[in-house]
């Protein structure tokens, strides 16, 4: 789309599907993939994209937010109230096994006080009753289908526990508490996070729950993670293109 615009003199800018990560390909200019034609502008989600996100000097990068996230993250805070007493394991597709027996050993540890959520990966609904057996524990209320959008189980919960996951961002920008899971690249792809956030990155359950239980999981300021006024932004930046 970049080379058809450059083609016709039209400006052209690439707005992130997400948040990227020192690894995520997508979102970094390798100069070894000898890319003739790059957009004039690259849009993020946030400025905590400027030390991970990397193109050519001429490549503009311009933050202007989320509207999506910002417009729904209204509603389901609204409609679903935090509690204070509620955590949620995001899984994953690579670390889907480590992830579980965790949850099912703090659940055994917590679940009495607490409320586990454990969502799924979606791939994973068809088969984790046969692979994560110890999910079934009575204590975790695992979620295995799509009727609700993941932003109800982050407006709910307190405490939001995975590895390298794109609902990292968006539970922080639901304002929870943050534990890492020290499991496949969570420690290379989100070592910015974990340096100047101070997120506690852990292995064992036992590590979860001492967290849960002294209040210390990692703190992130919500309204840093997405850049504010979203659709407003774009429309500026829009307009500035215009009126060149």
């Amino acid at each position: 789309m970049s080379e058809l615009g450059k083609e016709r003199g039209i400006p052209t800018a690439e707005y992130a599907h997400g948040f990227a990560f020192p690894t995520h390909t997508p979102m970094q200019f390798n100069p070894d993939d000898r890319i003739s034609v790059l957009p004039d502008a690259h849009l993020t989600f946030s400025r905590s994209q400027e030390d991970v996100v990397h193109f050519p000097d001429n490549v503009k990068i311009v933050p202007v937010g989320f509207p999506f996230f910002e417009r729904e993250r209204d509603v389901y805070k609204a409609k679903y109230p935090r509690d204070e007493k509620t955590i949620v394991f995001i899984s994953t597709l690579a670390e889907g096994e480590q992830i579980s027996k965790i949850a099912s050993q703090v659940a055994d540890e917590l679940g009495e006080e607490y409320r586990i959520i454990y969502k799924l990966h979606p791939k994973e609904f068809s088969y984790y009753k046969e692979r994560f057996p110890w999910l079934s524990n009575g204590k975790i209320d695992v979620i295995d289908n799509n009727e609700n959008h993941m932003f109800r189980y982050l407006a709910e919960s307190s405490t939001i526990v995975c590895t390298r996951t794109a609902a990292l961002q968006e539970g922080i920008g639901f304002g929870c508490k943050v534990v890492l899971l020290n499991f496949g690249d969570t420690a290379i792809n989100l070592k910015s996070f974990i340096e100047k956030e101070k997120l506690p990155l852990v292995d064992t359950a036992e590590e979860v729950v001492s967290l849960i239980k002294t209040d210390s999981a990692g703190r992130v300021n919500p309204d840093g993670m997405y850049e504010p006024h979203a659709m407003d932004n774009l429309c500026k930046y829009i307009d500035e293109v215009i009126n060149k």
